[in-house]
């Protein structure tokens, strides 16, 4: 079982035309939210662990595109954009935190979205 890190997917996330502050290359949202979880799956297996370091979408419709990501030990450490769809979230995230110490290797770590 591997561990793995992510942050700042803002599914749904609309601002991708002239004006993105994310600078993502991405023609229509779909694409985006499709490349995302695709690349995740494509890597992460069920068994794995994921840490995801806040800010997963950016409405409610974007919480339910994690029914796709196929990683089932979730922990997610809370991000700006997460606030307001914490109880959403929940039904997708075996622990919900606003940072924690990790153990990994022989490395400590603290996992923050900040």
């Amino acid at each position: 079982m591997a561990k793995y890190f992510t942050s700042d997917w803002h599914l749904n996330e609309t601002r991708i035309g002239d004006f993105n502050p994310f600078f993502r290359p991405f023609r229509s949202v779909q694409e985006q939210n499709d490349t995302i979880i695709g690349n995740l799956n494509d890597i992460v297996q069920p068994s794995d662990e994921l840490y995801h370091l806040g800010d997963v979408a950016m409405d409610e419709e974007g919480v339910r595109l994690l029914d796709r990501v196929k990683c089932q030990n979730r922990v997610l450490i809370v991000g700006n954009y997460d606030q307001d769809k914490l109880e959403q979230l929940a039904k997708y995230f075996d622990d919900i935190r606003k940072g924690m110490d990790l153990q990994v290797g022989d490395v400590n770590c603290y996992l923050n979205h900040y």
